[in-house]
């Protein structure tokens, strides 16, 4: 607005503001080094079908992908399906205009149809029988310490591979033990350097512990591990101990073998379904008899297998000679022993050594269903005789 003074008339004051925002960009499009991270949702599986999880986004340009089987892949999520049983180790390789990181995973995947395990972790005493691990702490000044323990149900031993380990000398601490307990024997510790034997442990049927721990200090800690069991008994379809002739009007009982089956089903002929373990039925018609087992694994896999019986009026048939059956075999030291004869009749459960020493005796019932579990943790390792005597 114009005004007077001093030196007379003024001329008009404009005054005008801009008050605008513009992002420019300085430098590459992105300035931080992406780190690639995955997870395998399915490290035991029943069929080839890979499932992943938590696969890195921020900053990445590019994936690719080596899937272990000569096969390869890119982008975030990609689909692929394993053609053959087998255990297979991934990478995975991320990329911007910065540079690229990679990571590495041993062992990430079993295929395998005869599983005796489930995926995943199933807390602190899980039934997976190969997994990861991630224990991690944040930017805290608070003191910290975590553990975990991989302990598989029949297993005789645990394999650990540590893939990462992002420690600070004098603060942080890795401690490996042959067992269940920080009172377990110590078999790996971290010495501000390493790890002996490459980060690889192996521990018995008692598992394995990992524990980490960190001193007061604002600083990351991150330890990433694989681990696999190895089972007690080979895998396989499920397997059936019975008679495989009998005389017409014979009960015949039927033993599941197969110790990695969670949930049996058995189909033995005329409609006659039953579950469990073990299984009976009488025989009154002469004729060839189809028994089918079906065997539910803790991973959801579903085999079977089937057995023959033979039922005649008038042959040499099995039963009559008592059938015992044993399992798991080999065994962690608690055995489930099923000793029958066609009829009841009362006896003694005896198991020797190799020399025919006789370790340890009970008193057994033979009749259908009846089972006992014989304690053997504490006897030496090796190979025992199981005999069901009678008078």
């Amino acid at each position: 607005e114009a005004a007077r003074d001093l030196f007379g008339d003024s001329t008009r004051e404009v005054r005008q503001t801009i008050n605008a925002w513009q992002a420019v960009g300085l430098g590459p499009a992105s300035s931080v080094l992406p780190k690639a991270f995955f997870r395998v949702l399915n490290p035991y599986a029943c069929t080839g079908k890979l499932e992943l999880g938590e696969v890195t986004h921020y900053g990445v340009q590019t994936w690719d992908w080596d899937f272990g089987d000569g096969n390869t892949a890119t982008g975030p999520y990609p689909e692929h399906v394993y053609a053959q049983n087998g255990t297979y180790s991934i990478r995975l390789i991320v990329c911007n205009a910065i540079g690229c990181d990679t990571l590495f995973r041993p062992r990430a995947i079993r295929v395998d149809p005869f599983a005796p395990c489930s995926n995943g972790v199933g807390g602190s005493q899980g039934l997976a029988c190969e997994g990861y691990i991630h224990l991690t702490k944040g930017r805290r000044f608070l003191p910290w310490r975590e553990s975990f323990t991989m302990k598989i149900t029949d297993a005789r031993a645990v394999q650990v591979n540590i893939t990462l380990m992002d420690l600070k000398p004098g603060f942080d601490t890795l401690f490996v033990h042959d067992g269940s307990s920080a009172n377990s024997p110590l078999i790996g510790a971290y010495t501000g350097q390493t790890l002996p034997g490459d980060g690889t442990f192996t521990g018995g049927r008692d598992g394995i512990m990992l524990r980490v721990g960190s001193a007061p200090g604002e600083h990351r800690v991150r330890v990433e591990a694989n681990y696999h069991a190895i089972m007690n008994e080979e895998l396989g379809p499920p397997q059936i101990q019975s008679p495989s002739t009998v005389v017409q009007g014979s009960l015949v009982e039927f033993v599941s073998l197969s110790h990695w089956v969670l949930k049996h089903e058995w189909d033995l002929g005329d409609g006659i379904i039953q579950n469990g373990i073990l299984a009976s039925r009488r025989f009154d018609t002469p004729g060839t008899y189809q028994v089918t087992l079906r065997g539910k694994s803790y991973s959801g896999c579903v085999l079977s297998t089937t057995k023959e019986i033979h039922v005649c009026s008038d042959c040499n048939a099995d039963v009559g000679v008592p059938m015992l059956a044993v399992w798991p075999s080999p065994s962690n030291g608690l055995v489930e022993v099923v000793a029958s004869l066609d009829g009841e009749a009362v006896g003694n459960l005896s198991v020797y050594d190799m020399l025919g020493k006789r370790i340890l005796t009970y008193p057994h019932q033979s009749a259908p269903s009846q089972r006992r579990q014989i304690d053997l943790r504490g006897v030496e390792n090796g190979v025992y005789l199981v005999r069901y005597e009678t008078d």
